[in-house]
């Protein structure tokens, strides 16, 4: 199934802006509850899968496919933490754009796992 550009690229942009807005508020609600680590983690691993999405246009992601999109989000969350710098309130931090990375990275193997284990049960039933 072919999907249009709009279609499969309209998500990342959209959750794109959603980090930049986050990004820009100097304090954001659960700030406090919810550790920095979690928060940056869930929110890329999210961006990850959009990514993979994205670039795969619905389809498996090949590795490479799948690193592009890890270089993509941690690319996104280093161009992030320099706009935080401006924000009042807020700071950049290297950990931040670690944890970018590693919640891209988890983002990018769950996609991956998915379709291969989607593939592994249609070997199975056959």
């Amino acid at each position: 199934m072919s999907r249009s550009l709009f279609a499969v690229w309209a998500p990342v942009v959209v959750w794109m802006a959603g980090i930049f807005a986050a990004s820009s508020q100097p304090k954001l609600p659960l700030q406090d509850q919810v550790p920095d680590f979690l928060s940056h983690s869930a929110a890329y691993l999210v961006l990850a899968v959009l990514w993979c999405w994205a670039l795969a246009r619905g389809r498996e992601a090949s590795l490479r496919t799948a690193l592009a999109a890890v270089v993509a989000c941690t690319v996104y969350g280093v161009t992030d933490e320099w706009h935080q710098s401006f924000v009042r309130g807020r700071h950049s931090e290297a950990r931040d754009v670690r944890n970018d990375a590693i919640g891209a990275t988890a983002g990018a193997l769950l996609y991956r796992g998915v379709f291969l284990a989607r593939r592994r049960r249609a070997v199975e039933a056959a």
